[in-house]
C-alpha cells in the first residue's frame, strides 16, 4: 500500500468484477479510497448482474437479494480494502472544483 491516496469510483471496481482489471495492482502503490455512494452504485449493479433482474424487478421481489446472500458478501468483503471518505460540504465544494478544472482543461485541448 501506498503513501498516495487514490479515490476509486463505481466504474473502477466494476471493471475489477467483470475481470478487465485487478484492483491489486493500484493496491500496491495507492491507498485506496471510496464511499456510500459508490458503495451504493456498484451494489446495485452487482446485485442486478448476479440476478439477471431489473431494479423494479428487485424492488418486488426481495427473497431474490436473499438467495444471493453469499455473493452479496464477497461485495461487502471487497469494499473492505477502501479506506470510507466521508460525504459532507466541504467534499461536495472539493468535488465542485475538481470537476471546473476538468472541464477547463478539456476546453483546452
Amino acid at each position: 500500500m501506498g503513501d498516495l491516496k487514490a479515490f476509486v469510483d463505481s466504474n473502477v471496481i466494476i471493471n475489477h468484477l467483470e475481470g478487465k482489471l485487478d484492483l491489486s495492482e493500484l493496491r500496491n502503490k495507492y491507498t485506496l479510497c471510496s464511499n456510500a455512494v459508490v458503495f451504493s452504485k456498484v451494489f446495485l449493479v452487482y446485485l442486478k448482474a448476479i440476478t439477471g433482474k431489473k431494479s423494479y424487478e428487485l424492488k418486488k421481489n426481495p427473497e431474490l437479494v436473499i438467495e444471493k446472500g453469499g455473493e452479496l458478501k464477497e461485495l461487502f468483503m471487497l469494499f473492505e480494502i477502501f479506506e470510507d471518505l466521508e460525504i459532507n460540504k466541504e467534499v461536495r465544494n472539493m468535488a465542485y472544483e475538481l470537476i471546473k478544472r476538468y472541464v477547463y482543461c478539456q476546453m483546452m485541448l
